[in-house]
């Protein structure tokens, strides 16, 4: 497996460790990992070895099914805040995706857990697909 979406529903203090040794293994092996910002917060994670920026709209994460021409789509409102779509690159490749106040996990439970529309219910699958789909098809550099 190349892709992961990495949620933690522990506590942090049992979990944080593991999160970041997940991450220094995955980087080693090429896989591509997704945080969501609450995450984040509960790990206390940093950018680590890469800079984290904005992902350009032009990036293949948001056009490789399904297009998103304004970037990552804003599922669940919290804070009023746009969503963000971040990324650590090694190189040319995507290897870290940091989803900034979109709540992609929202959209992809069961609709009625959060009521939100069922557009918005869409288009974080979607999302998710374009997220998977590159993950499995990027290559690491070697």
């Amino acid at each position: 497996m190349r892709a992961a979406s990495v949620l933690t529903h522990r506590r942090a203090e049992d979990t944080s460790a593991a999160v970041r040794a997940l991450i220094t293994a995955a980087r080693r092996a090429g896989v591509t990992l997704r945080f969501d910002a609450e995450e984040t917060r509960k790990h206390g994670l940093q950018a680590g070895e890469g800079v984290a920026v904005d992902v350009p709209l032009s990036h293949p994460i948001y056009h490789a099914v399904y297009d998103f021409p304004k970037g990552l789509p804003k599922i669940h409102e919290h804070d009023g805040k746009p969503a963000r779509g971040f990324g650590i690159f090694l190189g040319d490749r995507l290897a870290v995706y940091y989803s900034y106040s979109s709540d992609l996990g929202n959209g992809w439970e069961d609709p009625e857990t959060y009521h939100d529309p069922p557009a918005l219910h869409e288009a974080a699958l979607r999302m998710g697909i374009n997220l998977f789909v590159y993950a499995v098809t990027s290559r690491p550099l070697p």
